[in-house]
């Protein structure tokens, strides 16, 4: 069983990193931990190495980044999540553990013409989506999964 918090298991989920100093820290510290399991943890899935895109950057700070810790229709007006900032370190945990925790689920869907993996924590309300390339996968976004989504993504899982 892979659980938040000090349990007994070897498949905690990383602690959550809440805003307890002022934003521009707060967000210097989410990019570094970003940056240090993210980008440069030597991510994989499935054999495949895992990127991330840079460009357009916000702030200097590479794109992936920013499309991760918010949300909205138009990239110009999205708007900062708390709650995804807080599990920025579930990320790179859940591509690493995607296969070996029974509390992650995984699957392929289609959008468009685009291939997606999808790796979801039901009880934790959490995802992160991969985008399929030839020989790779690029983190496309990781989200606080609402009860709508939750349907769908049950229901995807299950065919």
């Amino acid at each position: 069983m892979c659980l938040y918090g000090l349990h007994e298991t070897t498949m905690m989920l990383p602690e959550l990193f809440p805003c307890q100093q002022d934003w521009d820290s707060y967000l210097k510290a989410l990019y570094q931990i970003y940056m240090d399991s993210v980008v440069n943890g030597r991510l994989s899935f499935r054999n495949l190495p895992v990127r991330t895109r840079f460009e357009p950057a916000t702030k200097g700070m590479g794109y992936s980044f920013w499309h991760t810790i918010t949300e909205g229709e138009k990239e110009a007006e999205r708007t900062v999540v708390f709650e995804i900032c807080e599990r920025i370190r579930w990320i790179a945990w859940f591509v690493r553990n995607a296969e070996t925790c029974p509390d992650l689920k995984w699957w392929m869907n289609k959008r468009d013409t685009s291939t997606h993996v999808v790796i979801w924590h039901e009880k934790e309300k959490f995802a992160v989506v991969l985008a399929k390339r030839a020989d790779y996968y690029v983190l496309k976004t990781a989200y606080v999964v609402k009860p709508n989504r939750a349907r769908i993504f049950k229901s995807e899982y299950e065919k």
